[in-house]
């Protein structure tokens, strides 16, 4: 890993800030405009996880559980929290910076 900080900082801050603002105040705000709560979470779950995705293969799409798992929690959460995005961003930096550190471990070793 050349350079940690700069992973950490753009994985674990600067990216989840930018996907929350898109996946939960542009599409789920979009999708639930138009449609039903539950098929607003379920469209911008799906997003969420085919986005995570690098290539249409099977071991992709038993990632892309995590993924799914992970979009509906944070779209629950978006709008428990009044649509106040601030919380799945939160969440959304706490799971990367787990990710983070476990990743770093494992080089480590």
């Amino acid at each position: 890993m050349k350079n940690p900080f700069l992973i950490l900082l753009i994985g674990c801050l600067i990216g989840p800030i930018v996907e929350e603002f898109f996946f939960r105040r542009f599409f789920l705000g979009s999708f639930l405009a138009k449609f039903s709560n539950w098929l607003g979470i379920v469209l911008t779950t799906f997003l969420f996880a085919t986005l995570h995705m690098h290539s249409w293969a099977l071991s992709e799409w038993v990632t892309a559980i995590s993924y799914v798992a992970g979009g509906l929690l944070l779209s629950l959460l978006y709008l428990r929290k009044d649509k106040n995005i601030w919380y799945p961003i939160a969440l959304h930096c706490c799971n990367n910076i787990i990710a983070f550190i476990i990743t770093l471990l494992s080089i480590n070793k």
